[in-house]
């Protein structure tokens, strides 16, 4: 059987002072917000390099041959 915690919280909190609440509250949000934020991490993590390829595009087509002339206005 699982614990229904959000019944057994909030009976605890009725039994504590209101600043206590107020406590328990920020600190539901901060474990909120941080389980938001380890969620978009764990995707991040499963990107890889190859993800970058195409995103940009400069229309020439002989760079690979040409590089010197396009890294450093040489010829």
């Amino acid at each position: 059987m699982r614990a229904n915690y959000i019944k057994l919280t909030a009976n605890t909190m009725e039994t504590l002072p209101a600043e206590k609440q107020a406590e328990i509250y920020d600190f539901a949000q901060f474990v909120k917000e941080k389980t938001k934020n380890s969620t978009k991490k764990s995707t991040r993590q499963n990107a890889s390099i190859l993800d970058i390829i195409g995103i940009g595009e400069s229309g020439c087509s002989d760079i690979s041959l040409n590089h010197d002339k396009y890294l450093y206005d040489q010829e």
